[in-house]
């Protein structure tokens, strides 16, 4: 860890601090995407439709998709993706921590 030259405790915030700013970004992105989804439904149906794409096929789930959804819903969604995104800098946080228990190579 010498060779970054801040202590483990440091460079562990900076990773926790990219997980967070990716989460903040995914989850600002994918929720308007979710919402342009949701609402222009048909439309985003028909233009992959001239393409030769089959998008939202109501035989295949056996059910209509919604055309609008709870802000809980989208709130919980967030949460989730919040929560998956920090847990996956945990295996970086480890590795910072176990190997600034280790003396450097000389």
């Amino acid at each position: 860890m010498a060779a970054y030259g801040m202590p483990p405790g440091k460079l562990c915030a900076i990773i926790l601090c990219m997980a967070d700013s990716v989460a903040a970004c995914g989850i600002a992105l994918g929720l308007q995407l979710a919402w342009a989804t949701l609402h222009w439904r048909e439309a985003i149906r028909s233009l992959l439709a001239e393409l030769g794409v089959q998008a939202f096929p109501v035989d295949v789930l056996d059910m209509p998709l919604p055309a609008h959804t709870t802000p809980a819903l989208y709130l919980t969604h967030a949460g989730l993706t919040l929560t998956i995104v920090l847990l996956s800098a945990l295996p970086a946080m480890r590795l910072v921590k176990r190997l600034s228990s280790h003396p450097p190579r000389q």
